[in-house]
């Protein structure tokens, strides 16, 4: 093999587009399939041809998914023939003599112990316009090929294309199908889980007030006043699973209006979450900038903090410690509270805030539909913010979020 290289190649003016493409194909490397094989048999015989091969180009390799007459299954780039075909405008590209061809004459493919001689290829040009590769025929002499061959090969490389269209389609289509099992099964299973969590608290108030009922003549009995908190309770919770449920389809149909105002966001995160303070297990702990504006729907974002304090209550109750922290990173505001609990599994992280999604605890029992963080993805995503948490099992969590800043 000759060590003088080729000179360099040329590229498409697509070629990182093209790359990509490629890419996106899934391809290389794949097992070896029949039917590209007598694609690139058929090739061979219309163009009474030793090699035919039906090759893929990514920015360094040209890698073959069938090699008819050779064993070799890859090859540099820049000893390839292919390159050149996929970077001209040509619907084939032909080379009778590569020996005489100025591109090819020092090539170790032609100088080598392959001997190519002559080359024909048709790029693989997909229904966006990148060639990701070519299905070429090679002789180890000068050729010529006629019209009929050179029509009949182009023919041949639209049944490759159509051949790797319905690969990608049938790949894609079969990761669409999982995921609409997936979304079905979550669906499923939260409706099993409104259907457990609203039934309790009903059964709870039917009970209550068939106990009124009997001691309705005696409003004065020591249990009345006890009947009718619990009652008020158990309403107060259909009410609250009622709302989240009308919230999330207010969101998912796009029939929630943000009704924003400028207002201090310090001043928000002292008084949300009453509820916690007065109750005096935990220390809620505001951090920041005390003078810091936003321009949002206040209730809206008051929904979004009071969440993230419950779920620390809820899922880190052993935190006797909640921070609430204000920061600035570029034009965004960026708000976060953080507890010291067990922290969150880490394949548990990516499905957080989606719809239907809950958490199995097997060994604690949590009330609730499991819709909130899908709600405050919501808000936040509506008001042109991000969302996310960090967590380390062990340490604790920090849920936060995003809002542009109001100057």
């Amino acid at each position: 093999m000759s060590s003088k290289k080729p000179r360099n190649y040329p590229l498409p003016a697509n070629e990182k587009l093209r790359v990509q493409a490629v890419r996106n194909y899934e391809i290389f490397d794949t097992e070896e399939d029949k039917h590209y094989d007598a694609l690139t048999s058929l090739a061979a015989m219309i163009c009474q041809m030793p090699i035919a091969l039906i090759t893929f180009i990514d920015n360094k390799r040209q890698w073959f998914k069938s090699h008819h007459g050779t064993n070799l299954n890859e090859n540099l780039r820049e000893y390839s023939f292919c390159t050149h075909a996929i970077a001209s405008e040509e619907e084939i590209m032909v080379v009778d003599d590569a020996t005489k061809d100025a591109r090819f004459a020092e090539n170790p493919m032609v100088t080598g112990p392959t001997k190519v001689a002559f080359y024909a290829g048709v790029p693989l040009v997909n229904s966006d316009g990148f060639a990701l590769g070519t299905l070429c025929v090679f002789d180890h002499q000068p050729r010529e090929l006629n019209a009929d061959q050179k029509a009949a090969l182009v023919i041949v490389a639209n049944q490759v294309i159509d051949k790797i269209e319905l690969r990608k389609n049938i790949s894609e289509l079969a990761a669409v199908n999982l995921h609409l099992e997936q979304s079905e099964q979550r669906k499923d299973n939260f409706l099993s889980i409104v259907s457990h969590e609203l039934k309790t608290p009903i059964t709870t108030l039917k009970a209550n007030l068939q106990m009124l009922e009997r001691i309705k003549s005696d409003p004065l009995s020591p249990i009345f006043p006890r009947l009718v908190e619990s009652c008020t309770k158990s309403v107060e919770k259909i009410n609250l699973m009622v709302e989240d449920l009308l919230n999330m389809h207010r969101y998912s149909e796009d029939q929630l209006h943000l009704d924003k105002t400028t207002f201090c966001i310090y001043d928000l995160m002292h008084v949300c979450c009453n509820h916690v303070r007065i109750d005096g297990k935990y220390e809620l702990i505001v951090e920041g900038d005390k003078n810091q504006l936003i321009h949002a729907d206040e209730h809206r974002i008051d929904q979004v903090l009071v969440n993230f304090v419950n779920n620390a209550v809820k899922y880190a109750p052993d935190s006797r410690q909640i921070n609430l922290k204000i920061s600035r990173e570029a034009e965004n505001i960026k708000i976060a509270v953080t507890d010291f609990g067990p922290g969150i599994p880490e394949e548990h992280l990516p499905h957080l805030f989606d719809r239907y999604w809950r958490a199995n605890h097997s060994s604690k029992k949590y009330t609730g539909l499991g819709l909130g963080l899908y709600i405050c993805a919501e808000i936040v995503r509506r008001h042109d913010g991000n969302i996310g948490v960090y967590s380390k099992l062990g340490e604790g969590s920090t849920f936060w979020f995003t809002i542009p800043t109001a100057d």
